[in-house]
């Protein structure tokens, strides 16, 4: 079968000067990128401010330019043409009153992208009701939606053309908790019709909650994926360990130390030497100020990039990739 989207060895460079008198100077804001999603999956992406998850997500839709590696969407080449992906995905953007025209009724936002493709579709009623809004709420303005019910808008209108492909940007962040537990219930039921959701979020426990599989992001490299549960219960990435131990613990009987991450994300302008977390991390040798680690398979489904993270656990041993 044919994944939805497939990443091999994705880099993206930005031309920090244009014009006549540029010098050709480029800044690197990803580089290795290796991912897959299938339909009725959904992957998590997660990573601090400045990582690249929006730089990534851009590059999916066709908005920003690869300039290496290969971008396949139902196994068309993404670099060719952005035309396959356009049609074929939608994307949910973090801030959903930003992203709404304040001039447009709901139902004219939820049927616009019917409008530019001049095709027929699901009627405003029909995508509203599909997101649990009721018919209703298509007088409104977006000033006149609760948070909640701006999300959903949204939703609605992503799903307006029929995608295969949702990439979604922090789609809980600012949301009541129960509000967010609706929010995602009524994505893992798209997903159990059949589509392929992207996740970006710093939510760990939303992620965990919904996702197939976690990618973890830092300075534009991947640093680790694999699948939820197998990644949460055995983190191999020492970044991966903090961003989990960091989590709270509602249960005061389960909750632990916070294993705090030193420092902050450096800029990509002064991206460290070697391993790009050498600099915050608590195992870093000089091995690590020298080299930066390949991204390798510590079991079949289960990828790291560090030169001492943990190979497996005792229950994991099964799983190595004998080399």
């Amino acid at each position: 079968m044919t994944a939805v989207l497939d990443i091999e060895d994705l880099s993206v460079d930005l031309d920090l000067h244009k014009g006549l008198f540029s010098n050709g100077a480029k800044l690197n804001l990803l580089k290795g990128i290796s991912l897959s999603l299938d339909a009725g999956q959904t992957l998590g992406l997660v990573g601090e401010s400045g990582s690249g998850k929006t730089t990534l997500a851009r590059a999916v839709m066709g908005l920003q330019s690869i300039s290496g590696g290969s971008l396949r969407f139902e196994g068309q080449d993404l670099r060719a043409s952005p035309a396959p992906v356009r049609q074929g995905a939608a994307m949910m953007f973090q801030d959903p009153i930003g992203s709404l025209s304040p001039r447009m009724t709901v139902a004219a936002l939820v049927t616009e992208p019917l409008a530019i493709q001049r095709r027929k579709g699901p009627t405003a009623t029909e995508l509203l009701h599909r997101v649990g809004l009721p018919p209703d709420l298509a007088s409104r303005y977006p000033h006149q939606l609760s948070g909640g019910q701006a999300r959903r808008v949204c939703l609605a209108r992503a799903l307006a053309l029929g995608p295969r492909l949702i990439v979604a940007d922090e789609p809980t962040a600012g949301l009541d908790v129960s509000v967010q537990g609706e929010v995602l219930n009524l994505m893992t039921g798209l997903k159990a019709q059949g589509l392929a959701l992207l996740i970006i979020s710093h939510n760990l426990a939303m992620l965990r909650h919904v996702s197939d599989r976690i990618a973890i992001l830092y300075l534009g490299r991947l640093m680790e994926t694999g699948p939820t549960e197998r990644l949460f219960a055995n983190p191999a990435h020492p970044y991966t360990k903090s961003l989990i131990a960091s989590e709270p613990q509602p249960d005061p009987r389960k909750r632990r130390a916070v294993l705090a991450i030193k420092g902050e994300i450096p800029s990509v302008l002064r991206r460290p030497q070697g391993c790009v977390f050498h600099s915050r991390c608590p195992i870093a040798q000089d091995l690590c100020r020298r080299e930066e680690p390949i991204l390798r398979p510590i079991t079949q489904d289960r990828m790291v990039r560090c030169h001492f993270a943990d190979n497996h656990k005792q229950g994991d041993t099964h799983e190595l990739v004998h080399g």
